[in-house]
């Protein structure tokens, strides 16, 4: 009988133990879960502060005059209300407008 109510404490305190343990391991997914809520939610509100310095830093005239500066060709609005970029007829035109700095190494015009 002593050994029976023995035995029946061994399998009642493992059987106790395995359920602790589930427990904790639930705990702690739950915590890593939340944690990585809270850094995406930091993440997004850098991401937000970061887009309104952009939109206060620059606005359409300046973006247009960048582009042109960069691609020495002017920019005309179609009736989609896009930007399109007026490019040279020719395929040779078009890259030298587009790659002004490439030259070959005898000074010739580009292939």
């Amino acid at each position: 009988m002593f050994a029976k109510l023995c035995v029946l404490i061994l399998v009642f305190g493992s059987c106790s133990g395995g359920v602790l343990a589930m427990r904790q391991s639930r705990l702690q997914a739950a915590h890593e879960l939340a944690e990585s809520r809270l850094r995406v939610r930091e993440h997004e509100q850098r991401l937000r502060e970061l887009r309104a310095q952009i939109a206060a830093l620059s606005n359409p005239e300046t973006v247009r005059a960048m582009t042109e500066r960069s691609i020495n060709a002017p920019l005309r609005p179609s009736q989609d209300g896009l930007i399109h970029l007026e490019a040279p007829q020719y395929y040779g035109e078009t890259h030298e407008a587009m790659a002004p700095a490439l030259r070959p190494l005898d000074g010739g015009p580009l292939p």
